[in-house]
């Protein structure tokens, strides 16, 4: 599975040192990459990312945005242009301490055929079971986890068969706080779910965001809102960025982005 991958490291480069746990924040300096020569998905990206605060990362389809995250997940390496946290850059880090900041959300959720626990916990030798219920409450999955036969002891069936897809999603928002990593990465974590579900999983990042340092790429203009500031990305650059109620009053890409969103929710 996904978070599996990334404990399976490649060679370090030479001399690398583990990094710390995040104490300042992450910066991109002249970001490029490209999956294809000549076809840059990234094209010069300038980017702060303070500790404590909630970004949110927004832009059309195909415009770079998971591609971004990807390369500050440490999954990709930049084919130019410098990624540091604390200014340390990521090239001078072991893959491991870079990636162990982050506990990272995808669109999928994605499960096993193992106990609540085991999935909270990706099957850590000694897991914390208080730790892991707090976790769950935190994601708001605490009436899930009180209607399984067995509570943390439940086995799931293969790709969380038989829960909803809001469940499942919260049991994978669990998983990444279970983790303790300094940033929380969502990349559309609502995307896949139907309204309710959507609504619901959304409140719980927006809670998430005044209480963590959180990097959310959504579409949704009420989970947007909620975050202390919002970049813009359109053909692999930072077209826009500020907090949200500033970009709303400026006619610009982030309000074109959203023209469309229901007023009772587009107002800051």
């Amino acid at each position: 599975m996904l978070f599996r991958s990334l404990e399976l490291e490649p060679a370090d480069p030479p001399g690398a040192r583990a990094v710390p746990p995040m104490e300042t924040g992450l910066s991109f300096r002249g970001v490029r990459f490209a999956y294809h020569e000549g076809r840059p998905v990234l094209d010069g990206v300038d980017l702060d990312i303070h500790r404590g605060e909630s970004l949110a990362i927004v832009g059309p389809s195909g415009e770079g945005k998971t591609t971004l995250l990807l390369v500050l997940l440490g999954i990709l390496d930049a084919d130019a242009g410098e990624v540091r946290l604390d200014g340390l850059d990521a090239r001078e880090t072991t893959r491991a301490s870079w990636r162990a900041q982050f506990a990272w959300v995808t669109q999928e959720p994605l499960l096993f055929g193992d106990t609540v626990l085991a999935n909270v916990t990706l099957s850590e030798e000694a897991p914390d079971r208080a730790r892991a219920e707090r976790c769950l409450e935190m994601a708001g999955a605490t009436p899930l986890l009180r209607a399984l036969d067995g509570g943390l002891d439940h086995a799931l069936a293969e790709g969380g068969k038989g829960l909803s897809g809001g469940e499942r999603q919260r049991l994978c928002i669990a998983r990444a706080l279970y983790r303790d990593a300094p940033v929380l990465v969502f990349d559309e974590a609502t995307s896949s779910l139907d309204g309710p579900s959507e609504r619901a999983i959304a409140e719980t990042l927006e809670r998430l965001m005044g209480e963590r340092t959180v990097v959310v790429v959504s579409h949704r203009l009420s989970t947007v809102q909620r975050a202390d500031r919002v970049v813009v990305i359109e053909s692999g650059r930072v077209v826009e960025a500020g907090a949200p109620a500033q970009l709303w009053e400026t006619p610009g890409r982030f309000r074109a982005l959203f023209a469309d969103a229901p007023p009772t929710v587009r107002t800051p």
